[in-house]
């Protein structure tokens, strides 16, 4: 990821510049997407490196900043049984809302890529069945 920063306009007072690395608003995206349910895994991010004892947020996220807006973009993997557009939509909302929350730059797009689905594996499906 190339890196590059947004200038963030504070109209408070003119005490200097705030800018957030775009690493920064792949983290939000990141946790936006986790806290979705029916997501399996972010693509990309499965092999996240560790810093510090920390996993790395924002791996397989893509952002880009065009004319002060976000951009961003993500593969993901769904949990088999979920109705697929309707957890896109849900990290759609979650990331959009979380990243202008967050950092006040406004989101033109969320583009989610839906590249797998999750089988769950014999143990889990046999426990399932045992629960019924």
């Amino acid at each position: 990821m190339t890196e590059q920063n947004q200038e963030v306009n504070n109209n408070i007072q003119d005490v200097g510049t705030v800018k957030i690395s775009e690493e920064v608003l792949a983290a939000i995206a990141s946790l936006a997407t986790s806290e979705v349910d029916g997501v399996a895994e972010i693509i990309g991010a499965k092999h996240s490196s560790f810093i510090g004892g920390k996993k790395t947020l924002g791996k397989g996220i893509k952002i880009t900043l065009d004319n002060a807006e976000a951009i961003i973009e993500m593969s993901i993997s769904v949990r088999y049984g979920e109705v697929l557009v309707d957890v896109a939509k849900r990290i759609q909302e979650s990331v959009k809302k979380s990243v202008e929350d967050m950092t006040d730059i406004p989101v033109r797009e969320v583009n989610v890529n839906v590249a797998g689905i999750d089988f769950p594996s014999k143990k889990e499906l046999k426990k399932t069945d045992e629960e019924k």
